[in-house]
């Protein structure tokens, strides 16, 4: 006679993985890859933020007007739009930085962040770093 050993199920037992979750710092401020270039490839240019359109003629949805000279760019607002500057790098200014002024013409230096109050209440800061003469400059928007 033959014995019959009792059959035992095997069970699988399945781990559930959670995604990681990844941590930001609360007061983060900007971060490089979050800032456009502009090329100052001319002595004057105008800025138009709306449109993202940075050329040697003025639009009719233009901002700013700039000049750019040996170790600084000088900025003239287009009205009704404001600036303001502050003595803060661009890639640690966050939006609460940019309290602005009546101010309509200012001076850029490097490592300087020009805070901007677009004709249609937008918010833009401007900066960047350089040795020489400016040949690019960083802007964000902030949201």
């Amino acid at each position: 006679t033959a014995t019959l050993n009792p059959i035992v199920k095997e069970e699988k037992i399945v781990e559930e993985k959670k995604p990681i979750e990844e941590v930001k710092p609360q007061n983060e401020s900007i971060s490089a890859p979050n800032l456009n270039k502009i090329n100052l490839s001319t002595f004057a240019m105008y800025y138009d933020f709306d449109k993202m359109e940075f050329t040697e003629l003025r639009t009719d949805g233009s901002d700013l007007f700039s000049r750019k000279y040996d170790n600084y760019v000088h900025f003239t607002t287009l009205v009704p739009t404001k600036i303001y500057v502050i003595n803060k790098p661009i890639k640690d200014t966050q939006k609460e930085d940019c309290i602005f002024g009546d101010t309509a013409v200012a001076q850029l230096f490097s490592g300087q962040t020009l805070c901007v109050k677009t004709g249609n209440g937008n918010i833009v800061a401007i900066g960047g770093a350089w040795h020489t003469m400016p040949v690019e400059i960083e802007w964000v928007e902030f949201k």
